[in-house]
């Protein structure tokens, strides 16, 4: 997008530098598709787009925080000295931030999940919703300490944490937790879109340019469509099932604005470019949540994108043919809203490793540490194995967790080693 936005600048002359126009695309490459998710999970739209549109959008946003901070507080001894050597530093800070966000996020996510697993926080749920709450804002202050991004390690703190700190919370905290983030997103998502509309009226920190507007505004969608597109073709070699065209024009759609790109463009308006900037992001923003939002169902349906009653046939149709396939494997049927088909290769180590060394070191899921270890390794994997897990141990399981989370239906197979995987609905944090 900032050399498309360049482009045009240079040709009308409108007085913008290369520099300024990367941290304008960065900061309008997040996106905020809340209005098109909830829309999705209320017509029970195919949940592989569901979860490629919401992947693709916390992705987005983590990338788009890391590379704009990057930029704007990258201070070469001139303004107009942007030149490769400060083009290499933001790309090794952006890995360095970034990769050391999501680290540190992790590494915070999985000490919390050990704590609820190794102590008796179940037995008192108001104090273990209040450290799932609290933790997760300690990994924000920590990177904000270290000098990365908090924003990103509290993302992936959360992450993890709905991934295995949530299965080892008592019912009741699971049920706290889940309504107060439910609470705090329907507020702050509230407030933030409120607080928008009210600054585009009375703020004196904008300027309205409409060249540069109607350019952003084409690029930002043209852009959008150029990365989307041949980044599917290329998964689409690999990828089964492939993703569709009506998937690809809809994840385009699915581009809506929201709070982070408003909130990175407000930190500074110091100068007319960036109060230019301010006023363009707010529009965008303002525009696609109405436009592209208002119109996700009836794209939905124009798109032919399957939905409600019709995924639920194509599923139980999709179980009985793998099934049939599978040489009379008789496994549970994945019901709407699993995919029991991809059969990606990355994706499968992940989940295999996942099911037998991560959920079982850090939940009380099966198989245990104790079957999936070496023997040399028995008396750790001893350890730290809990009385829980023993009372199941070296039996078929079925681990998953009742409402919507970010974790996977596993099913396992102690004794052929083999383990399938279901890909259940993520919800949004």
């Amino acid at each position: 997008m900032a050399f498309l936005m360049y482009f045009f600048c240079t040709l009308f002359n409108l007085g913008f530098k290369f520099q300024e126009l990367l941290f304008f695309g960065s900061i309008l490459s997040a996106t905020d598709p809340l209005t098109v998710l909830a829309i999705f999970n209320e017509m029970h739209v195919e949940v592989d787009l569901y979860a490629l549109v919401f992947g693709e959008s916390a992705l987005n946003d983590a990338v788009a925080i890391v590379m704009s901070t990057i930029i704007e507080t990258y201070s070469p001894g001139s303004a107009d000295a942007f030149d490769l050597h400060a083009v290499a530093f933001c790309i090794w800070s952006f890995f360095y931030v970034f990769f050391g966000s999501l680290l540190l996020g992790c590494a915070i996510g999985f000490i919390n999940a050990l704590l609820t697993k190794f102590t008796s926080l179940t037995d008192y749920p108001t104090l273990e919703t209040g450290m799932f709450i609290l933790i997760s804002y300690v990994s924000f202050l920590l990177a904000e300490v270290v000098e990365l991004t908090g924003i990103v390690a509290v993302l992936f703190c959360g992450i993890c944490q709905a991934h295995y700190t949530y299965n080892n919370m008592s019912e009741e905290s699971q049920q706290r937790t889940k309504q107060i983030f439910d609470m705090i997103s329907f507020l702050f998502e509230s407030f933030v879109f409120l607080y928008i509309g009210i600054a585009v009226m009375t703020s004196n920190a904008m300027q309205w340019n409409i060249i540069f507007i109607v350019f952003s505004m084409f690029t930002m969608f043209l852009s959008r469509a150029l990365w989307v597109y041949p980044l599917c073709t290329v998964l689409n070699f690999k990828r089964r099932p492939r993703i569709p065209m009506s998937h690809q024009h809809m994840i385009v759609f699915a581009g809506l604005r929201g709070a982070v790109p408003f909130a990175l463009a407000s930190r500074n308006t110091s100068t007319k470019n960036r109060q230019i900037m301010l006023a363009t992001t707010s529009l965008a923003v303002i525009f696609t949540v109405l436009f592209n939002g208002g119109l996700t169902s009836w794209m939905i349906d124009r798109l032919g994108i399957k939905h409600g009653v019709a995924v639920t046939q194509r599923r139980t149709e999709e179980a009985e043919e793998l099934t049939a396939t599978d040489g009379g494997d008789i496994t549970p049927a994945p019901t709407p809203g699993q995919n029991p088909w991809d059969k990606s290769f990355l994706p499968r180590k992940w989940y295999n490793f996942d099911a037998m060394f991560m959920k079982p070191l850090l939940t009380h899921a099966n198989p245990t540490l104790m079957e999936t270890m070496p023997n040399c390794m028995r008396g750790l994997a001893r350890i730290l194995t809990t009385e829980r897990q023993m009372n199941n141990y070296s039996r078929p399981m079925t681990s998953a967790i009742s409402g919507d989370n970010l974790t996977d239906q596993v099913v396992v197979h102690p004794e052929s080693a083999k383990v399938k995987f279901y890909n259940k609905r993520a919800m949004p944090l």
